[in-house]
């Protein structure tokens, strides 16, 4: 029962509160669609993989899986070292921390595939250090190991890569839902510190006594000044007709 009070009395506050809720939602939606059209930037990520080994494994030259694991392993810290984002930073002036945020090494477990991602505000910077990056690790790499079993699996150069992360229509999204919230908490809040009573049901409900009959002053408060109004017309004209039959003295 007090489920559906409680229920009941929110719709109210609802109702009651509609344009303070309407009002809130549309200037903090306004808001969060400027700030998504104008202020931020959208980020694009470009994704290469590289093969670590041979796939076959009876053609493999590795013994052992240990050794396998080691390569794989200093693959991965060798992608976000200083060598390799020397070779960056020749064609992007980045500095050293904030192009190590750009980079997102991914590997699956047991997997001898390395996803390489790079994100970036502009599509074609992505691309271009992504390119860099996985051509420099696969060379620099099989220099030091004497290996040639670190290739890239996709062409780095193939168009189509380039991917939009997120969209602008879901911050949008995102940003009427919270609005809306917004707003009912706002109303809530306003209903909470409004002390006034708006009716006969509302005070039986706070009170909890029967209410034995209500009285609407500002509806008093008119007829008083009609019934005011018109007695002084009435005054008025009594002392014209007086003066006229001349019982009124000056």
């Amino acid at each position: 029962m007090n489920e559906k009070m409680d229920v009941k009395r929110f719709m109210t506050v609802v109702k009651r509160r509609f344009l303070t809720i309407l009002l809130v939602t549309m200037t903090l939606s306004l808001i969060t669609a400027a700030v998504s059209v104008y202020v931020l930037k959208p980020t694009y990520e470009v994704t290469h993989n590289l093969v670590i080994g041979k796939l076959n494994k009876d053609d493999s030259t590795y013994g052992e899986n240990r050794e396998l694991n080691m390569l794989l392993a200093s693959t991965i810290d060798f992608i976000q070292s200083p060598s390799v984002l020397s070779s960056v930073r020749e064609d992007f002036a980045i500095p050293y921390e904030e192009l190590s945020e750009m980079i997102v090494v991914r590997n699956t477990q047991d997997s001898q595939i390395v996803n390489v991602t790079v994100r970036s505000s502009h599509p074609d910077e992505a691309e271009k250090m992504a390119e860099i990056i996985v051509r420099t690790t696969v060379t620099q790499m099989n220099e030091l190991f004497d290996v040639n079993d670190i290739v890239i699996l996709d062409d780095p150069t193939g168009e189509g890569q380039v991917q939009q992360v997120g969209s602008i229509l879901i911050n949008i999204g995102i940003g009427v839902v919270v609005s809306v919230l917004a707003g009912i908490g706002i109303a809530m809040l306003r209903e909470h510190m409004d002390d006034s009573v708006e009716g006969a049901r509302e005070l039986e409900e706070q009170v909890g006594v029967p209410v034995l009959g209500v009285v609407d002053m500002k509806k008093r408060k008119r007829t008083i000044k009609k019934h005011q109004l018109k007695t002084e017309i009435e005054e008025e004209l009594s002392v014209k007709e007086r003066r006229k039959r001349g019982e009124v003295r000056v």
